[in-house]
């Protein structure tokens, strides 16, 4: 996927060529490079992707239930066993949902309901068992559904549900194949979707899949790439560009025809690409000019710089990029400025470029500590990765 391979690495015409290092807080990003706004491969598009739809989905439900409506969580889930593909099973557990919102069945059910729209998100994980795809389901509806009606509703989507996946091969179990959990009622509506509560958040129970790693030794995808890059395991590899390959041009979250719109009527829907490349904010360290940039990326240290500028500011990603021959200006701005810039979660204030004191600045604390764990993180990835995956 070449979008992905260039993103940010790549630099933006609509910035002269240059890149510029920022920071938010206490973490670093760089401003001026592509984004492939992949929600699903990759992993810094999908992080900023999922925590817009997060934000989304949370201030749409805080809006249904502060009118007084009710919503509904619902997972989908079928059995899956190793060496099942994923592209098909994908499609069996994405197919049965739409199975489930179609029909004269849906339409009674929605009517006795009062639902007045769905958001889907698709979540996949890996582990012992192999591929393990399912949905979570948001159903609003207005008011408290009756009782009757809504039990009525629950038996048919595990009927529907259970007769769906044995059609196609899999079996969904009767325990798990279709949960429903009601997410929050009456005054507590607003203070449940604002807050974690016991680990869990409306948004980002169903946005941020990204998140979530899988119970019980199970992997969620980008720890499929962590594992490969701590073991040089080509299985896992493999198991990647399969999960890379299955999800690429599905849709990872979708709102029901006139939902968003009725709940966030003033607010404008972004595509995931211009999610992605939304500008996070920050305060600018330096300044790479195309050239030094092009050095950054021909030695592979985009990285490197990141953590040089969290560790030690400017000074720390100079002395990072000395070797190579290449210079990190000041931002144009800061050139006939002495003042003292404070950066959050720094310190004291600091006078840049004399940022943090080069003896002061280590770099790469993180990487050395995974290095130190390396062994017994990878004792905790599934084993049919280690061993025969099929």
């Amino acid at each position: 996927m070449q979008r992905c391979r260039s993103c940010g690495r790549t630099r933006v015409a609509g910035e002269r060529g240059q890149v510029t290092v920022r920071m938010q807080g206490e973490v670093a990003h760089l401003r001026g490079l592509q984004s492939c706004g992949s929600i699903w491969a990759c992993p810094v598009c999908a992080a900023k992707i999922r925590e817009k739809r997060a934000g989304e989905i949370s201030r749409a439900a805080l809006a249904h239930m502060a009118a007084g409506g009710s919503i509904y969580m619902v997972t989908l889930t079928a059995r899956h066993r190793v060496g099942q593909r994923l592209d098909p099973l994908l499609s069996v557990v994405m197919g049965g949902f739409k199975r489930l919102i179609s029909g004269r069945a849906w339409i009674k059910e929605r009517e006795a309901l009062g639902v007045v729209g769905t958001i889907r998100s698709t979540e996949v994980t890996y582990g012992g068992n192999g591929w393990h795809p399912h949905l979570h389901v948001l159903v609003f509806c207005d008011g408290t559904p009756d009782p009757v009606a809504l039990a009525r509703a629950i038996e048919r989507w595990g009927r529907v549900w259970g007769a769906w996946t044995a059609k196609h091969g899999y079996d969904a179990s009767q325990a798990r194949g279709v949960r429903w959990e009601p997410v929050a009622s009456g005054a507590e509506a607003a203070e449940y979707v604002a807050k974690l509560q016991d680990g869990k958040h409306v948004g980002r129970e169903v946005a941020r899949g990204d998140l979530k790693a899988g119970r019980l030794g199970s992997l969620v995808p980008f720890e499929l790439l962590d594992y490969f890059r701590f073991t040089g395991d080509l299985d896992a590899l493999d198991v990647w560009h399969e999960y890379e390959n299955a999800t690429f041009g599905r849709r990872a979250m979708s709102w029901s025809r006139g939902l968003r719109a009725r709940l966030l009527p003033d607010e404008e829907e972004l595509t995931d690409q211009e999610a992605a490349e939304q500008e996070v904010g920050g305060v600018d360290v330096c300044v790479l000019p195309r050239e030094a940039w092009d050095a950054v990326v021909e030695h592979g240290l985009e990285v490197d710089v990141l953590e040089a500028a969290e560790q030690g500011g400017i000074d720390a990603v100079t002395a990072l990029l000395a070797p190579y021959g290449v210079t990190a200006p000041l931002p144009a701005h800061w050139e006939s400025s002495r003042t003292d810039v404070c950066l959050s979660g720094w310190a004291s204030s600091v006078v840049f470029p004399a940022c943090v004191p080069p003896e002061t600045s280590t770099l790469r604390p993180a990487a050395t500590a995974a290095s130190r764990n390396r062994a017994a993180w990878c004792d905790t990835v599934p084993r049919s990765i280690n061993s025969s995956r099929w």
